[in-house]
């Protein structure tokens, strides 16, 4: 049985998420590590017993290795990771009270675990991860009694300064490229939302408003005449009935690159759609008549995987010295030119000069 499109969506969802875990695993071991350093110093100045510094060890070097392989193991990783972010919020919580509340180190435990669950894009997990480092604060405290020391030394400031240096560096660094992601997709799906789907020649709208540009910008009073050409591939219908769409698909796109690659760079080409192209360019009526030959005969040569199939196409033109008033009277009158190249057999064209 075929998937359907919401299957393979979710598919594809749970592939990505899936992926999470790997992400987070070289993320966590570094930022365990800074910790480390900073909770280390801090177990030095206290004098801490062996088996605080074993937890301490344990929580900074070994959990990252056990979590990653927790999820490697697991069959929804995603989930099992998930329970990993809460566990980060449990260890940090239970620092802080070993390390009798000192105030720098102890506000910085749970602001990154916090700031790091925000990071994770993961729906509520934050509030969850700092109420449970919160609750775990004060079950610690109470069960080992622990000592009130909220004072900094300079030691300890010297150990917090390479989790706030490099936590916060490479928070800024994957913030700048996630920015450099989010801009490099928005300029693709703009250039996607400018252009038709199949020839890559801009769409109607788009076609509509540069070519709207150029009239609101042409100088009446130059001597630049401009064209529009509108261009239909003939009897393409039957081309479809008869070969099928894929050839017509093929057609269409051959018959856009030649469009391409006989006008100039600064003409505006676009397709209406079906079996239709139009082109603006800044060129006179003789001139324009020149441009459409080479693509009347350049499309004549095109080849398919029907042998037995000739392309051809028609070609009505219009041409204003001054810019016109509006789109549609100048579309108007290029429609026109293309009738009577279509009442004259196709494969042919017909111009206008409207001023």
């Amino acid at each position: 049985m075929r998937p359907s499109f919401s299957s393979i969506h979710k598919t594809k969802n749970l592939s990505s998420l899936s992926r999470l875990p790997r992400a987070i695993y070289p993320m966590r071991i570094l930022g365990m590590l800074m910790a480390g350093i900073a909770v280390g110093s801090v177990l030095i100045e206290l004098q801490a017993n062996i088996w605080v510094w074993s937890w301490a060890v344990f929580s900074c070097v070994l959990w990252p290795h056990i979590a990653f392989q927790l999820t490697q193991l697991s069959k929804n990783p995603f989930a099992t990771e998930k329970l990993n972010l809460l566990m980060d919020s449990i260890i940090a919580g239970s620092l802080v009270p070993l390390m009798a509340f000192n105030l720098l180190p102890s506000v910085l435990l749970i602001m990154l675990n916090v700031t790091d669950k925000v990071n994770t894009a993961i729906k509520g997990i934050w509030w969850k991860a700092f109420a449970l480092s919160i609750v775990t604060i004060g079950v610690v405290a109470l069960l080992f009694n622990v000592s009130w020391q909220p004072r900094t030394s300079y030691f300890i400031i010297i150990g917090c300064l390479p989790l706030i240096i490099i936590h916060f560096t490479v928070v800024s660094f994957n913030a700048h490229r996630l920015i450099h992601r989010v801009q490099t997709q928005n300029r693709l799906l703009k250039k996607l939302s400018q252009q038709d789907d199949l020839t890559s020649l801009y769409n109607r709208r788009t076609w509509q408003q540069k070519t709207q540009n150029l009239i609101d910008t042409h100088n009446p009073d130059s001597d630049n005449p401009l064209t529009l050409m509108l261009i239909d591939v003939d009897q393409f219908k039957a081309i479809n009935d008869i070969h099928g769409h894929a050839i017509g698909d093929d057609i269409l796109i051959s018959t856009a690159q030649v469009i391409k690659n006989s006008c100039q760079n600064n003409a505006i080409i676009g397709r209406l759609g079906g079996d239709e192209f139009i082109v603006v360019i800044p060129a006179d009526l003789k001139k324009a008549k020149q441009v459409a030959a080479s693509i009347n005969q350049a499309i004549n040569q095109i080849q398919t995987i029907a042998s037995d199939l000739c392309c051809s196409v028609s070609i009505g033109l219009a041409t204003v010295t001054t810019a016109p008033k509006d789109i549609r009277s100048w579309f108007e009158a290029a429609d026109k030119a293309l009738y009577e190249a279509k009442k004259l057999g196709r494969n042919t064209m017909m111009g206008q000069q409207l001023n």
